[in-house]
């Protein structure tokens, strides 16, 4: 083989090892978010989600949990856990809600839904 050969093939080596390494540290780095994300959802209390009905608690747990099969999914989940959710609340006390929980649910009826005599 030839200098410009070994050199070439030298180079090919160095950088496929390069690129190799930067995906497995951005695969760890990631998996390392998601779990981070999934404590901390895990830990914030109950009341700092909204109203009990609007299951925003839930959202984020089902929505963490299922990112984790999904290629490159615990580092965005957790991106947009630590971006979106945990920085509402540090502002209003009140998480965000995730974009995959669609619009914030209305509140339920009163229970009973009538209180007059029964119809005739």
């Amino acid at each position: 083989m030839t200098a410009a050969g070994l050199f070439v093939a030298e180079g090919f080596t160095a950088v496929f090892i390069a690129i190799w390494l930067a995906l497995i540290v951005i695969g760890f780095g990631g998996l390392a978010v998601g779990v981070a994300a999934l404590i901390d959802v895990a830990r914030t209390p109950t009341e700092r989600f909204g109203p009990w009905w609007d299951n925003t608690r839930q959202a984020w747990l089902i929505g963490i949990a299922v990112s984790f099969v999904v290629p490159f999914g615990p580092i965005i989940s957790g991106i947009v856990w630590f971006t979106g959710g945990r920085s509402g609340l540090r502002t209003t006390g009140v998480a965000g809600r995730p974009f995959w929980g669609g619009a914030p649910k209305p509140p339920p009826p009163p229970w009973p839904p009538y209180w007059g005599p029964p119809a005739p």
